[in-house]
Order: structure tokens, then sequence, then C-alpha cells
């Protein structure tokens, strides 16, 4: 990959982690909780809550894999299959930048995960 891609993806990245943060600050500051007058609105609130739980962890959890593809491009290592070692395809980096594998080791990832069930 050459060096512009790879500082087009960089700024991608970047751009994406200071989303990220900023709509998570923006959860944290909002109060998702009413004054429950009755069991119904306890149980919205409830769900609610879970429901915020639920995105904030997700949110968290895309923040990391954006750091952790922020050092491969320090490690010169971005764009590699974490599992085959092979480049991974431009179009798919241009969909999910933090990706870790080439499309033919998530398939494989995924039926391994499909078949532990």
């Amino acid at each position: 990959m050459q060096k512009e891609e790879i500082d087009r993806f960089k700024q991608q990245l970047l751009a994406l982690n200071g989303q990220i943060t900023r709509i998570m600050d923006g959860q944290d500051n909002q109060n998702l909780t009413r004054d429950a007058v009755d069991e119904v609105d306890q149980a919205t609130d409830l769900m609610a809550n879970m429901m915020g739980s639920a995105i904030s962890s997700n949110y968290h959890n895309n923040l990391v894999k954006i750091q952790e593809a922020l050092k491969r491009i320090e490690n010169n290592e971005f764009g590699k299959c974490m599992s085959c070692g092979t480049e991974i395809p431009i179009g798919r980096l241009e969909i999910l930048p933090f990706t870790l594998y080439c499309m033919d080791c998530q398939k494989e990832i995924e039926r391994t995960r499909r078949n532990r069930r």
C-alpha cells in the first residue's frame, strides 16, 4: 500500500475517532432517566438505560479498534490480514478501515463462531 493511501486511512480513522468520542461525550452528559411515576415508567427507564449502555459499549469497542488500527499504521502493519498476512483489499478498508482480516479469513472466523454455537 502506498504512503498516500495509508495517510488517507489515518485521517479517516482519526476523524472516526473524534466523531465517536463526541457522540459518547454527548451520551454521557444526557440524563437518560426520568422521575418514574409508575411501573410502566420504571420499565421504560430501565429499557432506555439498557439500550444506552449497549450503544455506549459498541462505541467503546469501535474506539478500541480504531486505536489499534492507528497503532498498526505507526508500526507499518496496517492493511495486512492479522491471520494470513495478505494485503487487505483497499475496498474493504474503505468500508471498514479498522478491519483486522481479509474477507476469506473473516468468513472463516465467522463460520467457526457459528459452529461453536
